[in-house]
């Protein structure tokens, strides 16, 4: 049996880090850590639109981006639009170019530790290792020398 629409964004945006569902407007909601900030929601034929839709966070200037280059994928949501949202039509993407949306769409939102804690650190070059040993001895030198002397 297939996969139903808004069980395909449910699973996607799920399996992001801290993510949960919430039932808002009428609509599931998909939001992100402590504060429920909202990165994603699911539109079905909203307000009579023919289409099934999500509509999601966008970095700043991609909405105008993306609905000038592909208007039959992507879309002005309302309400949210305003806000750089961009609505993207289900049946004309793949799960991966939806996850990819839906990422970055959390990515926007997500508190910044969280982003800290799962996205990888690069690589510390030679000089930056050396630095980080170093580091120890010359706190405590600073440390020792903003103490008060006895006497």
């Amino acid at each position: 049996m297939a996969e139903s629409p808004l069980a395909r964004v449910r699973r996607l945006c799920l399996e992001l880090p801290e993510s949960c569902e919430k039932f808002a407007w009428s609509a599931p909601t998909f939001r992100v850590g402590r504060t429920q900030k909202m990165f994603a929601t699911y539109a079905d034929h909203h307000h009579g639109d023919p289409r099934l839709t999500v509509w999601c966070h966008a970095p700043v200037g991609k909405q105008a981006v993306l609905v000038a280059s592909e208007p039959q994928r992507y879309f002005r949501p309302p309400y949210v639009g305003v806000k750089g949202w961009i609505g993207l039509d289900l049946a004309k993407f793949t799960d991966q170019e939806l996850r990819l949306h839906l990422r970055e769409a959390w990515e926007q939102v997500a508190p910044r530790k969280l982003l800290q804690a799962i996205q990888p650190k690069p690589p510390r070059t030679p000089t930056q290792e050396k630095s980080a040993r170093k580091k120890p001895a010359l706190e405590k030198k600073q440390a020792a020398a903003r103490r008060p002397t006895r006497g």
